[in-house]
C-alpha cells in the first residue's frame, strides 16, 4: 500500500528521536518520517566511517572497488562491471580507478584473447591495505548496530532490499 503525502497522513504529533534530532515541530507523513530517517541515519553512518578511511587517504567508493576487486579474484573486472558493483554508484568510475592506479593499489591489464577489454586487479599492497582497514571499519559498523539484535538485522536487511525491489516484482 502507497501512502500519500496528505496531511490526513501526518504521523499523530509526537516528538520521535528524528524531530528532536532536526528540531522539527510540524508533523511529517509516515513516508517523510521514513524516508528522512533512512537518509539521516545512513548520512551519520557513512560519516564516521569516511571519517576513519579519511585519516588513510582512501573515500568509501576507493575502499568499495577495492573489495570488489578482492572479491573478483585473479580474473578481475572489466571498468563497468565494477561501476555495476559500487554500493553508491559512481558517475565517475574511471577517475576512481586512475587514483587507486596511481597509489598501485590497483593494476589495469588488456585481455590476452581481446585486446580491447581491460581488466583490474587488486595489487598485494591494495590487498594489504584493505586488509588494515577492514577491521576497523567492521568494528564501526558493529557499534553502529549494536542495538539490533540478528533477527532485527535480518528483518533490516529485508525491508531496506524491499524498498528496492523493482516495482511489480515482489
Amino acid at each position: 500500500m502507497l501512502l500519500t503525502n496528505n496531511i490526513e497522513d501526518a504521523v499523530k504529533p509526537m516528538a520521535g528521536l528524528l524531530e528532536r534530532e532536526i528540531a522539527q515541530t510540524k508533523p511529517l507523513t509516515l513516508v517523510d518520517r521514513a524516508a528522512a530517517n533512512l537518509h539521516r541515519t545512513a548520512a551519520i553512518f557513512l560519516q564516521e566511517v569516511t571519517a576513519y578511511l579519511g585519516l588513510k587517504r582512501v573515500s568509501p567508493r576507493q575502499y568499495n572497488i577495492l573489495r570488489i576487486l578482492r572479491g573478483a579474484g585473479d580474473e578481475g573486472l572489466c571498468c563497468n562491471e565494477i561501476a555495476s558493483r559500487l554500493v553508491s554508484p559512481d558517475p565517475d568510475t574511471t577517475r576512481l580507478l586512475d587514483r587507486l592506479v596511481a597509489r598501485k593499489w590497483i593494476r589495469r591489464s588488456h585481455d590476452p584473447k581481446d585486446r580491447r577489454i581491460v581488466r583490474v586487479r587488486i595489487t598485494p599492497s591494495g590487498s594489504r591495505l584493505l586488509a588494515s582497514l577492514e577491521k576497523t571499519v567492521r568494528t564501526i559498523q558493529n557499534r553502529q548496530f549494536r542495538n539490533l539484535k540478528e533477527d532485527d538485522l535480518r528483518r533490516l536487511v529485508s525491508l531496506l532490499e524491499a524498498l528496492r525491489e523493482p516495482k511489480g516484482q515482489s
